[in-house]
């Protein structure tokens, strides 16, 4: 089996591609008609539609990588407190059940 999988390895990339390349031009054709119904514009072609989603799509990493250092910060606090917390509660939890099993 294994033999004749690995020639079918570069098949399946190709796949792979084409896949993420048809999920993200029907994602940029619905994401375009929601930004026309949103902004109430007539556009009635198709690749006016899939360019204004295309572009919205082009913006959200864009937009990440200008305000993304402080994010990052910010995500890595929200981590911190979290994991804190959680390992408290895990503590606390252990030690409450060792408390009622000695009485």
């Amino acid at each position: 089996m294994s033999i004749i999988g690995i020639p079918l390895i570069p098949l399946f990339v190709l796949a792979v591609v084409l896949a993420i390349l048809f999920g993200f031009t029907a994602l940029s054709s619905v994401v375009g008609e929601r930004v026309i119904a949103g902004f109430n514009w007539k556009v009635e072609s198709r690749i006016g539609i899939f360019s204004l989603g295309y572009l919205a799509l082009m913006l959200i990493p864009l937009l990440v990588g200008l305000i993304g250092p402080p994010l990052v910060f910010i995500g890595i606090i929200i981590y911190y407190v979290a994991a804190t917390v959680g390992s408290g509660a895990a503590v606390y939890t252990i030690l409450r059940k060792e408390k009622k099993a000695s009485k």
